[in-house]
């Protein structure tokens, strides 16, 4: 498919996502406008749930870096967090693609190979969609088998064969078939040993609960009247992000994300609160990312000067 025509599909898929949130919402608007929201601002919590997830940012960082020294690359926390941070800047570009050739150039000019840093981060994509399919599966599976047994039981295998991929990444052949997914036509990495998987999977693992406690503390320092337990917060998150992540035609998972969130969230919020809380959701999703991003916009150094 030639690049204009693509863009014109991008473009089109976006308008259609952003018509069926607007559907959605319009159908549920009744409800909505019968269940009054109490917004209100509680700097402790709305600080906690930034502190988290900043912390997870660096978790993850630290994990994706590990596995690329791992692979025999020096690479300093500073220069690994600069072009892990960059790069995630393009997950707002419909398309998964960005992301990926941001790293690799980034990779490049500071000095680290790109077949080894972009391979790290598609072991980490993959371990965590994984891991976070399986949290998810823990954490609301309950609700779903509450409301439709089967499907209840479906999240629960779906969970299990998700957390299998720490298994499948071990193969090369799997590693291979991503690579060329991914447009890469260079040689993969060998895959990682069982060690540096399963240290993967649990950072990533720890980043789905800690994402979870951004959400809880978020939605106790801006609404009133609710109770949100950790747990469906945790569920709410993982589901909502993957799904996103997983229709790769809108830009961060615009729109997605917030339907798959208020789906979760509304028995335990009821409709307007859900709504509220993925906005603001969306909202501090945008700051972190920024104020993550802005110590390394002016950072030029190589990784051989943190060295």
């Amino acid at each position: 498919m030639r690049s204009g025509a693509w863009k014109w599909l991008q473009a089109v898929l976006v308008v259609v996502a952003i018509v069926a949130v607007g559907r959605a919402l319009w159908v549920n608007w009744d409800d909505v406008r019968k269940s009054p929201v109490q917004l209100a601002f509680r700097p402790g919590w709305i600080v906690l749930s930034l502190g988290a997830t900043w912390a997870m940012y660096a978790a993850l960082v630290e994990g994706w870096r590990r596995l690329v020294v791992g692979w025999g690359e020096t690479l300093p926390w500073f220069a690994a967090a600069r072009i892990w941070i960059l790069a995630s800047i393009a997950a707002f570009v419909p398309g998964r693609v960005w992301g990926l050739a941001g790293m690799a150039i980034l990779s490049e000019r500071a000095g680290a190979r790109s077949s080894v840093t972009v391979g790290a981060a598609i072991v980490m994509q993959v371990l965590a969609i994984g891991t976070g399919i399986g949290v998810a599966a823990i954490a609301v599976g309950p609700e779903l088998r509450a409301l439709r047994p089967e499907a209840g039981t479906a999240m629960t295998i779906v969970g299990v064969l998700a957390i299998l991929s720490v298994a499948i990444l071990h193969q090369g052949g799997a590693l291979r078939l991503l690579w060329r997914v991914a447009g890469r036509t260079d040689p993969p990495p060998q895959p990682p040993g069982w060690g540096a998987l399963v240290e993967a999977a649990l950072v990533n693992t720890v980043s789905w609960l800690g994402y979870g406690v951004a959400l809880w503390a978020l939605a106790r320092g801006i609404l009133t009247g609710v109770d949100l337990s950790l747990r469906v917060a945790i569920g709410a998150f993982a589901v909502s992000y993957i799904a996103g992540y997983l229709v790769v035609f809108t830009p961060g998972g615009l729109g997605v994300r917030e339907v798959f969130m208020v789906g979760v969230l509304t028995p335990s919020l009821g409709p307007q609160s859900a709504i509220a809380l993925s906005v603001a959701s969306r909202l501090a999703i945008i700051v972190n990312q920024a104020v993550a991003a802005a110590p390394f916009l002016r950072s030029r150094e190589s990784v051989r000067d943190r060295t």
